[in-house]
């Protein structure tokens, strides 16, 4: 993960795939037959001597390796091994020899080449991208062959057989930063290229690789027009689901009906907008397929959409019903379909409640089709949206064999993704959440952890809102540092003014500080921003915090009731209507919350309270826990 001057990445060390259980393959899942060894060393190999001299030399070495060869396997094992080993054989054969290079060994689905300087490697890299390319024209993104190539020029120990030393290594951790169609190489090799001639590089900066003390300058290298090998890849800047809004259909005889259907597409994708875990395709965009018959194949490869909303618009007097379908796109199923029934004049003034619904029902129906993804399916084989949504929804559940799953699913979005900020940041937050819920064993290590994450989710990109959102809470609720924590929120509002959990963190800080009036002042502009958000009962939450921190007790009762209909495990809820019920002197109603409180959590008590809350020394939290005690909360 690389910042402007400083790069960490975690590497899982290379190893050599598993064996294939088909018997149409050798038992040792070799791409390689014995016959093929004549070439790929380009001559046959002699048997090894173990007692030659050993030297040092100085050479070049790269690290050429499939993109994600499990999860291609894994999709169609026959297919796709057959398609990875031709593609190795035509690099070893055809494109490394005639740049002098000598393939040492297969590493995985990798080739481990040595070259007699970087001015060949890089332009071997050159066409070794060009040819996997070239492979992969007219496939869908999820069938994209992709090479991810690492060169370093360093000392290596030699013997009349083969190679030796840790720099082998080096380079194949070094291959692991590049991206799919890109080639990273060392300091030493950049030294070696004339950028005009040998391709065009950009500084990644001083970057940590695993089990290696010391940092490495790297670069990338592209070639001489500056441009990293075309791929059918997902977008890397934006790992949310990707949804469409189809212009709905409507009667072509009847002009207002046809108004209507385009008025109630363009508002469902305006509110969709809003929703801080999707992405919505312009309307713009989506204006070229009005009228126009199209399959979702068409959809997925001309605009890469993963979710489609469709409908048909019919006019009933002053009211209009239309029949609206979410349709998943990677399997063509429907996941969502209902009928929503309106005033013409409600949806014109732009406060029709049938937008919300179909908002609503949509946001709830993605996060679900993605979980029961990340819950079906194994890990290698999920796409990286799958694996940020399951993730964002499970860690928000309030199981921990939910919370287990969304660790595991953000590991693997950050091995995958090891230089882009949304996994570090998700995984900083997590930390958090772990921590509020008890389920620590350690509450030192996952506060350092968190600090660590959101530093590395804001290196990999310092003019991320949600990196520096989640930065400020980390300021806020572990460090307790409320300066720290506004300056984050501030930089993330000026980055993004409309990014609604930046403003719902931004609230409980506020709660915090004792500020309650600018804290349900954020909430409320949280909600405004994002009313229809598939966490909505986590927004509502904290917004009662924040609403009980200013006073309003009766909005405070409101908003945890509301999110405790979404989610009854919820514990702040609880609290929430145990204090607002004692601050009004009701037991009545103050008692039952409290027994419901006691039950999900025998353990809570106003001490806990009080130590795990960052704003125990405010004014608020010292009534709060008074009102607790009211209510028989144990001291």
């Amino acid at each position: 993960m690389c910042g402007a001057n400083r790069c960490f990445v975690s590497l899982a060390p290379v190893a050599t795939q598993p064996a294939l259980q088909n018997p149409t393959y050798s038992t040792q899942h070799s791409l390689f037959s014995t016959a093929d060894k004549k070439y790929l060393s380009g001559a046959i190999v002699a048997a090894p001597s173990f007692d030659a001299e050993l030297h040092i030399e100085t050479t070049t070495i790269m690290f050429a390796d499939v993109v994600e060869s499990v999860r291609l396997i894994e999709q169609d094992e026959l297919t796709n091994v057959t398609r990875i080993r031709a593609l190795l054989k035509r690099l070893a054969e055809g494109v490394v020899p005639k740049h002098s290079g000598l393939v040492l060994e297969r590493r995985g689905d990798g080739l481990l080449v040595r070259f007699p300087n970087a001015r060949l490697a890089a332009a071997s890299a050159h066409e070794m991208h060009s040819v996997a390319t070239r492979e992969s024209v007219g496939r869908v993104q999820g069938e994209v062959v992709a090479l991810r190539i690492g060169v370093h020029s360093a000392d290596v120990l030699s013997d009349a057989g083969a190679l030796y030393g840790k720099n082998l290594n080096v380079t194949a951790r070094i291959a692991g930063l590049a991206k799919p169609g890109q080639t990273v190489i060392s300091a030493a090799s950049c030294d070696q290229l004339t950028p005009a001639l040998d391709g065009s590089v950009t500084d990644l900066g001083d970057c940590f690789l695993k089990h290696l003390e010391a940092p490495l300058r790297l670069y990338s290298l592209r070639d001489k027009n500056g441009m990293d090998a075309q791929l059918l890849q997902p977008d890397q800047r934006d790992l949310r689901p990707k949804v469409a809004v189809l212009p709905f259909d409507a009667e072509l005889t009847h002009l207002d009906a046809i108004v209507a259907a385009e008025t109630l597409s363009e508002e469902i994708s305006l509110a969709l907008a809003r929703v801080s875990e999707l992405t919505v395709i312009s309307r713009l965009t989506m204006a070229a397929f009005r009228r126009r018959v199209v399959s979702v194949a068409e959809l997925r490869e001309s605009i890469g959409a993963d979710y489609v909303i469709s409908g048909r618009l019919v006019l009933l007097g002053d009211r209009f019903r239309a029949s609206v379908e979410l349709c998943q796109v990677s399997t063509d199923a429907v996941v969502w379909s209902d009928r929503v029934v309106d005033k013409v004049s409600d949806l014109l003034s732009g406060a029709s409640d049938a937008v919300g619904a179909v908002c609503g029902a949509v946001g709830v129906s993605v996060l679900a089709a993605e979980i029961n993804r990340t819950q079906s399916q194994p890990m290698p084989t999920l796409s990286s949206q799958s694996l940020l949504t399951g993730a964002i929804s499970l860690m928000h559940r309030s199981s921990y064999g939910s919370y287990q799953r969304a660790e595991s699913l953000l590991s693997a979005l950050i091995d995958r993704h090891a230089r882009h900020p949304l996994p570090y940041a998700w995984s900083a937050k997590q930390h958090l959440l772990r921590s509020w819920r008890g389920w620590s064993s350690d509450l030192n290590d996952d506060a350092s952890r968190a600090r660590e994450l959101a530093e590395r989710a804001l290196q990999a990109n310092p003019m991320s809102s949600l990196a520096l959102a989640v930065r400020g809470m980390v300021f806020s609720h572990i460090d307790r540092d409320f300066g720290a924590a506004a300056k984050c929120y501030e930089a993330a509002i000026a980055e993004s003014p409309n990014e609604s959990l930046t403003w719902i963190f931004k609230s409980t800080m506020h709660s915090f500080m004792g500020d309650g009036d600018l804290a349900l002042q954020s909430a409320e502009r949280a909600l405004t921003l994002s009313p229809l958000d598939p966490l909505i009962y986590y927004y509502k939450s904290l917004a009662a915090s924040a609403a009980l921190t200013a006073g309003d007790l009766q909005r405070a009762i409101q908003l945890a009731v509301a999110s405790k209909q979404l989610n009854r495990l919820h514990l702040s809820n609880y609290r929430v209507l145990a204090i607002a019920f004692a601050l009004q002197g009701d037991l009545e109603n103050g008692t039952p919350a409290v027994q419901e409180l006691l039950e999900l959590d025998p353990d809570f008590n106003v001490r806990k309270f009080l130590a795990k809350s960052p704003g125990a020394a405010s004014a608020a939290g010292a009534r709060f826990a008074e009102a607790l005690r009211f209510v028989g909360v144990p001291n």
